[in-house]
């Protein structure tokens, strides 16, 4: 029993890394995503820029 807690235990700790590591990348992304907006808003400020 004891094995099996442990193994659960380590797979718990990956799972949750993953998991920081994946919002970390959906942080930077939205980052970029308002950086891309803004920018278009430059050029262009009436442009539509709704996800399609």
């Amino acid at each position: 029993m004891p094995n099996t807690v442990s193994g659960l235990i380590h797979k718990r700790r990956e799972v949750a890394g993953q998991i920081e590591h994946v919002q970390r990348q959906l942080r930077d992304l939205v980052a970029d995503l308002d950086h891309l907006d803004a920018t278009i808003r430059i050029f262009d400020p009436n442009a539509d820029i709704r996800l399609q």
